[in-house]
């Protein structure tokens, strides 16, 4: 098989002891902002791209903000000691990311 599925989980995140009714704004890369625009809407957050989720993860572990938040992966909530607020925000359920195996057969593409 030559490509591999990756489910892929996408959680609203922000600092230790915040409240989710305190959230203006939700940061992360564009792709998984992308993936989760009815949550944005119900909650009515404003969307800040990133360069990517770990990234995003790392600038609101380390500021002092309340009115952010993140849309990330379990693993950055724990690295950075941030609390899920909600798990699995990601529009569809059958979200996930395909990786391809790609190599040069005779000087051109396989």
């Amino acid at each position: 098989r030559l490509s591999h599925d990756l489910p892929v989980r996408q959680h609203l995140m922000a600092r230790p002891g915040v409240d989710i009714a305190e959230l203006r704004t939700a940061v992360s890369h564009p792709m998984a902002l992308a993936q989760c625009t009815r949550m944005l809407e119900q909650l009515g957050l404003v969307a800040e791209e990133a360069v990517n989720t770990a990234v995003a993860a790392q600038a609101l572990a380390e500021s002092e903000d309340r009115s952010r938040a993140v849309i990330a992966s379990q693993a950055a909530a724990e690295a950075w000691g941030l609390n899920i607020l909600r798990h699995d925000v990601h529009d569809r359920k059958d979200n996930f990311t395909t990786f391809c195996i790609v190599a040069r057969r005779n000087g051109g593409m396989a």
